[in-house]
């Protein structure tokens, strides 16, 4: 009886231990992308970490940017545009660096001109506009001649989202878990095994209602394009909408109203909008879409092309 003790133990042992070492070495789990929180953007991704994660390159610069190494300013010639949104910007971590429409942007954009150009990603998932107004009042916004604002439609009435979250949310760690199954279980398996049984954690109660956060978010938007059209810097929105609101078959956004009210923001500021659900109506791919909001490689082309033909 021992000895089939040992046996199915050390079996079992091999298996996990063979697991591991898929899961490590071919996926790239047990290194995630690490997070630190910030008083003003609620959470940053470390600087400068790189991570590899189902064969898709990520690599977080000096300051905390989705992009390659750069500077604070950009050198005599360079033209600069910097990228502020939130996962749809920055891509997730299912797509590779170089398949991100910043870098699609930059990348299409160099081959138009004979100057530099610098195409920087202010981003992470999760973010709000409160988020990314505290990213620009931490970094202001890098010398860039042009702020390319990435919104979604949800993130018109999206709260702050606040540092508490990192250390003690398995998708923001702090540090890196011993082992890859570690991660593998509690960041993924864990999470939709908890939804198919229905025993999802409560959600956070919202402190305001949803026409009050829309204005409390408008309010710290309209600020600040002030603070950055006065210092230089013109301001070009990207409106990022979800699947359902191009796709064939869509239904009628409940967002519809706050989208209206904020692009009659946008026109007080004379902020040029690129609104992707009118420029994809009709043309919007299901391809387009990995999910419900976040885009594919080639949703991203599609974005970047919208963003050259229609603005820059």
């Amino acid at each position: 009886m021992k000895k089939w003790v040992y046996r199915i133990g050390g079996a079992v042992f091999c298996l996990l231990a063979l697991l591991e070492l898929v899961l490590r070495l071919g996926l790239g789990f047990g290194k995630p992308l690490l997070m630190q929180a910030d008083a003003k953007a609620g959470y940053l991704y470390q600087a400068n970490q790189e991570a590899k994660r189902f064969g898709k390159r990520t690599h977080i610069n000096a300051f905390h940017q989705r992009s390659e190494e750069t500077t604070a300013l950009p050198a005599p010639g360079v033209r600069r545009i910097l990228c502020l949104g939130d996962s749809v910007t920055f891509g997730t971590t299912l797509c590779d660096q170089s398949d991100t429409w910043p870098y699609l942007l930059q990348k299409a954009l160099q081959q138009k001109v004979t100057y530099t150009v610098e195409v920087l990603s202010g981003t992470a998932g999760g973010w709000a506009i409160g988020n990314e107004v505290g990213y620009l009042q931490d970094f202001a916004t890098f010398g860039a001649q042009t702020l390319v604002w990435e919104i979604g439609t949800h993130d018109l009435i999206q709260p702050f989202a606040g540092p508490d979250v990192v250390g003690h949310d398995p998708q923001f760690p702090e540090h890196w878990p011993v082992l890859a199954l570690q991660e593998f279980w509690g960041r993924y398996t864990w999470p939709r095994l908890r939804h198919s049984l229905g025993q999802n954690p409560a959600a956070t109660p919202l402190k305001l209602n949803e026409a009050d956060q829309f204005n409390e978010n408008m309010h710290e938007f309209s600020q600040t394009v002030q603070v950055v059209i006065r210092n230089g810097c013109q301001v070009v929105v990207l409106l990022a909408p979800n699947a359902n609101e191009v796709l064939p078959g869509q239904r009628v956004s409940s967002m519809a109203s706050y989208k209206a009210r904020f692009i009659t923001i946008c026109q007080s500021f004379k902020v040029p909008t690129v609104d992707l659900s009118v420029l994809w109506q009709g043309k919007a791919e299901e391809k387009w879409f990995r999910d419900g909001v976040h885009l594919t490689e080639s949703g991203n082309r599609e974005v970047m092309k919208c963003m050259i033909v229609d603005r820059l």
